[in-house]
This record gives C-alpha cells, structure tokens and sequence, in this order.
C-alpha cells in the first residue's frame, strides 16, 4: 500500500503493527486465550493484497490465520528451530 505519510516518525509500521495489536486484543475480549494466538504481525506497505493499485483501501487489511491443533504445533517446531 502507499507509505502512510503520518507525523512525528509515526509510518507504516507502526500503523500496521497498532492495527494487528488491535485486533489480538479484540479477538481476548471476545475469549481467545493468549495461548491460542501464534503471530501477530503487521506488514506495513510490503504485502499489499493489489500491488498494481498501492492506493486501494483493501491494502489496509489485518491478516488472521486460523490453525488446526497439529498445524500449530509444527508451526511452533519450526519457528524454534529457526531461531
């Protein structure tokens, strides 16, 4: 998407990273248990949806991916491995 031109250092990244807290604070309130919840993560203007129209609102979007039991395990495995 196009870069958020806000003031005071305020980009993309924050932005999109205040966007994804917002919503794994809303998913809490609505019940989600903390261990419930994989990755939060926000994507500034680097994976826009349309990059043939970095303009289109549809850019500006939080991700949530639902995994089953065991995908989530293996997903954990390998994010430990590769730190």
């Amino acid at each position: 998407s196009k870069p958020f031109s806000g003031t005071y250092g305020y980009s993309n990244w924050e932005l999109s990273a205040d966007r994804a807290n917002s919503a794994r604070k809303l998913m809490a309130s609505s019940g989600l248990r903390p261990d419930q919840i994989v990755e939060i993560r926000g994507n500034a203007d680097k994976r826009p949806r349309y990059p043939s129209d970095p303009e289109d609102p549809r850019n500006r979007r939080v991700v949530i991916v639902v995994l089953n039991e065991d995908v989530a395990e293996q997903y954990q495995t390998e994010l430990a491995a590769s730190e």
